[in-house]
């Protein structure tokens, strides 16, 4: 009885033990399960952080928030504190910064969800240069000689202070004057419509050669034109209207006539030569009716003689 009390024992010690043991597993494997969890979400929650389409759409926010501020007569105290800001850092750019906003969201957002097919890298450079000329643009323009420090910028004073670096950028770093730095700024905004269109390379080799011919043409024709004006000879160009109306003119497409109904075997009476992308219906040959004479066909039918017809009436009389 006491060995069988010990083995008892024994097993029992064994089942507690192992128990105790698959507990320990099990509570081991849910903390595991519950951190794998936790960095699972945290991960997820820094991919939707990073996603361009929300930060797209914080962009575009943003933009009709400032749209929406600047046509209210009394903005509130956060979007008033926003615009003073903005108009700090961008100047007079103040009125059209939402719209640089408004676009860049859009892009980001579309290159989130992939969908930016005809909006691509490039357009957006080319419309990005475009803004920062116009902010350096007013401040060369609008400031005096000597330029303003970002200490004593007000807002919306000139081209604010992203003006001010990019002006300084090119009367000091680079040492051009005001009338240099305007045609650079005239070139670099040439490029960024030219970015913004999607033009190619190719585009603007072709466009330089028509360019260079017809300047040539111009400057080929002035000995002629000389001439003629000390000839005498008065040579009247039409009005710009005029050419305007011959250029549309020149643009529109022929139109192609109406198609030719059934009942209408001959088709439309049309001075025009035919047009071979036209099928026309063919009409059936004309044929001699054959005559039918009542009678035997032997005999040589004539006339009768007015005599005869006068006879046949006898004593009638004859009316008109």
């Amino acid at each position: 009885m006491a060995k069988r009390s010990t083995s008892t024992q024994n097993r029992s010690r064994k089942r507690t033990t192992v128990a105790s043991k698959r507990g320990g597993a099990s509570a081991r494997k849910g903390k595991r399960r519950s951190t794998r969890r936790k960095k699972s979400d945290w991960k997820q929650f820094v991919n939707n952080l990073l996603n361009p389409a929300v930060w797209g759409i914080g962009l575009v926010l943003v933009g009709l928030i400032s749209v929406l501020s600047l046509l209210t007569a009394k903005p509130g105290t956060l979007t008033g504190w926003w615009l003073g800001q903005l108009g700090f850092l961008v100047g007079v750019g103040v009125y059209w910064t939402p719209v640089v906003f408004i676009v860049v969201g859009i892009f980001l957002y579309l290159q989130g969800s992939g969908a930016a097919h005809g909006f691509t890298f490039p357009r957006l450079l080319g419309f990005l240069l475009i803004w920062l000329v116009m902010q350096a643009a007013a401040h060369l323009l609008g400031a005096p000689t000597d330029a303003i420090r970002p200490s004593t910028l007000q807002p919306g004073d000139y081209g604010g202070w992203l003006g001010w670096v990019l002006s300084q950028s090119l009367l000091s770093t680079l040492g051009l004057s005001r009338s240099l730095a305007m045609a650079l700024l005239l070139l670099l905004a040439f490029i960024g419509i030219l970015l913004l269109l999607g033009t190619s390379r190719e585009d603007v080799v072709v466009a330089a050669n028509v360019g260079a011919r017809s300047t040539g043409s111009f400057i080929a024709s002035l000995p002629e034109r000389w001439r003629n004006r000390r000839s005498g000879v008065i040579r009247v160009r039409p009005s710009r209207w005029e050419r305007f109306k011959d250029w549309v003119a020149a643009q529109r497409r022929p139109r192609r006539p109406a198609p030719v109904s059934p009942s209408d075997l001959n088709g439309p009476i049309t001075t025009l030569p035919p047009d071979p992308t036209v099928t026309t219906r063919a009409t059936a040959p004309m044929t001699d009716t054959a005559v039918r004479i009542v009678g035997d066909e032997q005999a040589n039918w004539r006339l009768p003689r007015v005599a005869d017809i006068l006879e046949d009436t006898g004593s009638g009389e004859l009316t008109e």
